[in-house]
């Protein structure tokens, strides 16, 4: 019995060491390579640390057995076990031999795998050395353009700080000269307000002028050379002071004396403001005429009817006559009337040709717009034609009448102006007209010959003035007769191919301004209370 615990106590031994022994080759094994398996391992650990125990359990529970077993039961009991654990021991050492080469295995892999993992480690050390050494040459490109690129900043906002200044003293300075200009916009203002007054004077004074006046005002109009550059000497030169005006050509020296002569500089506003005391006279209550005359293409009805970018009389006078009668009792009337080879044609309602006499429509208007609208429509009635003298000359006689009618205190004004634009004169030789053209032409020197005849006539206080010869000049019979006011405005041409033209009207302005109509009078209508 002795013998068998000793051989039991051995086996037991034998057990605890091999666990122990485990136990160390476990421990051992764990490395940092080896704990990707170290949930295996401890459970293995467990499951042998149970058997261990079951084992104690069993040898407790043999001990307990063989105390009531015999000696032989004892020993054969003995005998299995130890065989059985033998066996088992085998089986162990067997498993642990297994074990260690799997812990040989799995610490060449740990092997492999950290030298793998130290390779990887310098090549990744490698990799990153060259990425800093990369960054950094970046990092000092990049250092060396921000340290430009800041130097440049600091430059420009040293050049912005010194433009400020400037812009700051500029804007001072400009803030000066605008209180300056304002200062001379109240100036400006200022003596504008007087020239309104010394012009509505000097109309008054004009007016009163042409009251005491009995001939008719004969006002040139120089109209530019078409070629600027054209260095031929002009055929005709004017003096800057005076109304005189001289003409030279081959040695042929003539001087004409006018009552107004306007330059070629002289804009249509200028040319208005030397007209507008006519225009005064015909709100006060006098008839007006004013006729333009001159060669085809010399700027007649440019004078009257202007273009869009600078109006002609008409157009202005219309806005005077509004702004002068605001908050007036007054009624205007509009008549346009065209005489086309001796016959007459009205021109706003676009009827034919009128068997006799001048009678055309007369329209009430209620505005300058109204009347501008009849005046556009009757121009696109107007004959017009293109000749060798005048790409667009008109081939008939234009007559626009303004009947004005103010009721006052006690007395009402009844007044006429009529606007005439006489057709182009021109020389059949020269305009290379020919068939309806040539009949054109020829009743267009006609009418404007019998206008001279009757002027003449009216020089020579003959007892009788063919004022019937010619449609024009009977239509302006009521103009020279009545004791109007009439102003012809001459437009000539400065060109020496316009010579003989220019020099004909230059002479026939002349005659003109001796004729005597009368001193003019008020047109008035009292009123039978």
């Amino acid at each position: 019995m002795k013998n068998f615990n000793l051989e039991s106590m051995r086996h037991l031994t034998e057990i605890e060491n091999i666990f122990i022994e485990l136990k160390k080759n476990r421990v051992s094994r764990k490395t940092q390579e080896q704990r990707q398996i170290e949930y295996r391992d401890s459970t293995e650990i467990e499951l042998l640390t149970l058997r261990i125990k079951e084992l104690e359990n069993e040898v407790l529970r043999y001990k307990k057995h063989v105390k009531k077993m015999s000696r032989m039961e004892q020993e054969s009991e003995v005998a299995r076990i130890v065989s059985e654990k033998d066996a088992v021991i085998e089986g162990l050492k067997k498993e642990l031999t297994e074990m260690n080469r799997t812990i040989v295995d799995l610490k060449d892999k740990g092997e492999k795998m950290r030298h793998e993992y130290n390779s990887k480690i310098e090549e990744c050390r490698k990799d990153r050395s060259t990425l800093i050494n990369n960054h950094m040459d970046e990092i000092t490109m990049l250092q060396a353009a921000h340290d430009a690129a800041k130097n440049g900043l600091l430059g420009e906002i040293v050049v912005l700080k010194q433009e400020r200044m400037a812009v700051d003293d500029e804007k001072k300075a400009m803030e000066q000269t605008i209180q300056e200009l304002e200062i001379k916009v109240e100036e400006k203002k200022a003596l504008q307000k007087m020239v309104s007054e010394f012009k509505h004077v000097e109309n008054r004074y004009r007016s009163k002028i042409l009251d005491l006046q009995n001939s008719i005002q004969v006002y040139v109009r120089l109209k530019p050379k078409k070629n600027a550059f054209d260095e031929i000497t002009d055929c005709v030169k004017y003096t800057m002071s005076g109304n005189s005006l001289i003409s030279e050509c081959e040695n042929r020296k003539n001087v004409f004396e006018f009552d107004r002569i306007l330059l070629p500089d002289c804009g249509q506003e200028n040319v208005y403001d030397e007209i507008c005391s006519v225009v005064h006279g015909f709100l006060q209550g006098y008839n007006v005429c004013i006729f333009a005359y001159g060669q085809t293409g010399s700027g007649k009805t440019y004078t009257m009817l202007g273009d869009d970018n600078s109006l002609g009389l008409i157009p202005r006078t219309v806005n005077s006559v509004y702004d002068e009668l605001t908050g007036k009792d007054f009624t205007l009337k509009l008549r346009i009337t065209e005489i086309y080879n001796e016959k007459v044609r009205d021109l706003i309602s676009n009827d034919n040709l009128t068997s006799n006499g001048l009678e055309t429509t007369s329209v009430l208007v209620h505005s300058k717009e109204e009347i501008m609208d009849y005046i556009e429509r009757s121009t696109k009635y107007r004959v017009t034609e293109a000749t060798d003298c005048n790409s667009s000359s008109s081939r008939s006689h234009s007559i626009y009448s303004l009947q004005l009618k103010v009721k006052g205190k006690g007395e009402t004004i009844e007044s006429t102006l009529n606007f005439v634009d006489l057709a182009g004169s021109e020389r059949i030789k020269e305009s290379h007209v020919e068939g309806r053209r040539l009949k054109e032409t020829q009743n267009i020197n006609k009418s404007l010959l019998n206008l001279k005849i009757v002027f003449n006539s009216i020089i020579n206080k003959d007892k009788h003035v063919p004022y019937r010869d010619s449609k024009l000049t009977y239509f302006l019979k009521g103009s020279l007769e009545n004791k109007s006011k009439v102003l012809m405005l001459l437009n000539i041409s400065i060109d020496e191919k316009d010579y003989n033209e220019t020099l004909c009207s230059l002479r026939f302005g002349q005659v003109v301004s001796t004729v005597c109509t009368g001193k003019g009078a008020k047109q008035l209508v009292k009123e039978i209370e």
